[in-house]
């Protein structure tokens, strides 16, 4: 019932090793990228912005790091729905709602937290950017694969 182990690509656990570092390293990069944005408008506009929210340059670049951190190791884990359209969306989704859960988190009261408000703006973000991220990289991987098909490849 399919190939031996050795010609899959190896042990299972180490295909999760594989994925997991894929889905950190997805996380660092999409943190690193809105780390640098954020310090583009820092230099530009000073503090005001980050005071506006109630949070400080240091936390916000915290929350990035920590938020895409645990969303990109879900996202590793969860790797192998990306075969689907629905797989993917759904990844894109688990990789923005930590950073977005925690982005609400930090601007509000403890206590307001988990109001209806703030749950239903984070899953509605996290379900909407995360969907058209998943689509994007769907169509994308759909993409690369006719292209080596195309080549040979």
């Amino acid at each position: 019932m399919g190939e031996p182990e050795g010609k899959r690509g190896g042990s299972s656990r180490s295909r999760v090793r594989k994925n997991l570092v894929v889905g950190v390293t997805l996380g660092l990069f999409i943190a690193t990228g809105f780390s640098v944005f954020i310090t583009i408008e820092r230099v530009a506009m000073g503090t005001e912005p980050f005071e506006r929210h109630s949070v400080t340059y240091s936390q916000l670049v915290a929350i990035y790091y920590i938020g895409f951190l645990v969303g990109g190791s879900l996202v590793g884990l969860l790797l192998p729905l990306r075969r689907w359209l629905l797989g993917q969306m759904f990844l894109g989704f688990v990789l923005l709602l930590p950073a977005y859960g925690a982005v609400v988190a930090q601007s509000a009261p403890r206590a307001e937290w988990f109001t209806r408000f703030n749950v239903v703006f984070t899953l509605a973000v996290s379900i909407l950017g995360g969907g058209v991220i998943g689509i994007w990289s769907w169509f994308g991987d759909r993409r690369k694969k006719v292209d080596s098909e195309r080549n040979g490849s």
